[in-house]
């Protein structure tokens, strides 16, 4: 049974114990807080910076997650694009004016990954 007053997430063991690990390393020296402080900072940070895409980029929407980037549609211009990382280089499949802006949108979203461990 849980703390009163507080909830719990379900994160299968084998992915919880990655996540620990990699928390352990990268976040946890700088910052001291625990994993379930930082993690629940985490998920509210994440739902703040989509409020923050969806009113700054209205008409652009994700179709895909990819292992390394996203395909973002951009429903004004009825475009479709894709932006990947591959190493220190971000790449997006369209030239246009409107590139940087799919970059920008692309590297803030939350699920916009870097590598497959991510």
């Amino acid at each position: 049974m849980g703390l009163s007053g507080f909830s719990s997430l379900s994160i299968e063991e084998n992915r919880l114990k990655n996540i620990k690990k990699r928390y352990e390393k990268t976040i946890k020296p700088e910052t001291g807080d625990s994993l379930t402080k930082w993690a629940t900072k985490i998920l509210e940070d994440s739902i703040t910076r989509e409020e923050y895409l969806k009113s700054r980029f209205p008409n652009y929407s994700v179709i895909k997650v990819l292992d390394n980037g996203l395909v973002i549609d951009d429903s004004k211009n009825d475009t479709v694009v894709k932006v990947v990382i591959n190493g220190n280089n971000i790449k997006c499949s369209d030239s246009g004016k409107e590139s940087d802006s799919y970059i920008l949108y692309a590297t803030l979203h939350p699920g916009f990954k870097t590598s497959k461990n991510d």
